[in-house]
């Protein structure tokens, strides 16, 4: 009992030491908030993200969509997670900092890219999942 108000302190104090955002905004003071290379979102290199299966009013050029199926397999199941991997490995990339040797340029500039997310599929039913992925192709 004797340690309680000390354990209270840092409560109390960031209580009343709040950042108020009414007066001065975060971008006022700080700047624009840029994710670095392993914080933000988890997208295909920092792109920004969509769920364009659901909204067909989406435009892009290039499309980044992922399909977790590991249907095929047996006793080791994985390639579920292949999606997340390529985007996980994706994220030391981005679209400001792109570049290709054999275009000589950011191909980023090129084209309207993003990241769709994943296929929704089901784990139930094999007839389904193929149904769907063939739909979406």
């Amino acid at each position: 009992m004797r340690y309680l108000p000390l354990t209270l302190l840092p409560v109390i104090y960031a209580q009343q030491h709040a950042f108020d955002t009414k007066h001065e905004p975060w971008t006022a003071k700080y700047g624009t908030q840029a994710d670095l290379s392993y914080t933000g979102p988890l997208s295909y290199s920092h792109l920004p993200y969509t769920r364009c299966l659901d909204d067909p009013s989406t435009t892009f050029d290039i499309a980044v969509l992922g399909m977790p199926f590991d249907t095929t397999t047996s006793y080791r199941p994985g390639a579920r997670f292949g999606p997340y991997a390529i985007r996980s490995g994706s994220r030391r990339q981005s679209a400001e900092a792109g570049y290709a040797l054999e275009w000589m340029t950011n191909p980023y500039t090129r084209a309207e890219v993003i990241d769709c997310g994943d296929v929704p599929i089901t784990c139930s039913s094999h007839v389904t999942r193929l149904i769907r992925r063939d739909s979406y192709a």
